[in-house]
């Protein structure tokens, strides 16, 4: 019986130890990623952004697929683009809306410009890619964080760091984030809102960045799965993006 103690205890220290010791070497960890997000270039910049949404059934199976692409260009903190195409796909038959669309399209970067205007550069920080992450100056203190175990991400070698909100807010992603070890880049994220908007069952997200040459930070890629309902009617939908043919401007 004293021998079983003995080993518990003996057990019981060696596991906080080692979670002190993992506890201490996340503060500087977390400190370098922070760093490396505050090195980034904020380039002028254009883009091909391809937007696919699925409308989906109760088993998860598409009803109706829309597929928009479009040129986005970003210079001096003012959105401009250009509708490239878009088509609609429902029972096997395909229709071009590109005409149907093409204002609504105006009118939304109308609105993204106004609002980048009235919020300045916070509004531009809060619909860059750094919104979902939890590394910022501003937010690391509103999140507790927990290494995991490391993995590998396209053959790179990563931490993987999980951050939960201590307050819930819409604008506070959580979840897990996959960052490489030799440039504390992060490179995927798995998250969800810490609260969920209004309407809004369940919400996840899959997002891969990257870091172009001139290091400009972006989505290279995303997809979001959304449950909710508004009064009577439930909806669900899938929506991914894909950035392409990146080219920074002078």
């Amino acid at each position: 019986m004293l021998k079983r103690i003995v080993f518990l205890s003996l057990c019981l220290a060696f596991s906080l130890s080692h979670a002190a010791v993992a506890e201490e070497d996340l503060a500087p960890l977390l400190e370098k990623i922070t760093n490396r997000l505050n090195s980034y270039q904020n380039n002028n910049w254009t883009y091909k952004l391809t937007t696919k949404t699925y409308e989906m059934d109760k088993q998860w199976q598409p009803n109706k697929t829309s597929i928009i692409t479009a040129r986005v260009t970003d210079v001096d903190g003012k959105l401009s683009g250009k509708l490239l195409k878009a088509e609609e796909i429902e029972e096997g038959v395909t229709n071009d809306i590109t005409s149907k669309i093409a204002e609504r399209v105006e009118e939304q970067l109308e609105t993204a410009n106004k609002q980048r205007a009235e919020g300045g550069e916070q509004e531009r920080s809060d619909d860059s890619s750094e919104a979902f992450l939890p590394f910022s100056d501003d937010k690391r203190d509103r999140f507790d964080f927990n290494r995991l175990d490391d993995s590998t991400i396209d053959g790179k070698s990563v931490f993987t760091i999980e951050a939960k909100a201590k307050e819930k807010d819409e604008q506070l992603y959580e979840g897990k984030f996959y960052v490489d070890k030799l440039t504390y880049d992060v490179l995927k994220a798995r998250i969800s809102p810490s609260k969920n908007p209004k309407f809004i069952k369940e919400m996840e997200m899959d997002i891969d960045f990257e870091v172009l040459p001139e290091g400009r930070f972006f989505r290279r890629s995303s997809r979001t799965k959304i449950s909710g309902k508004i009064l009577f009617k439930r909806f669900r939908v899938i929506a991914e993006e894909e950035y392409s043919d990146v080219e920074i401007l002078d």
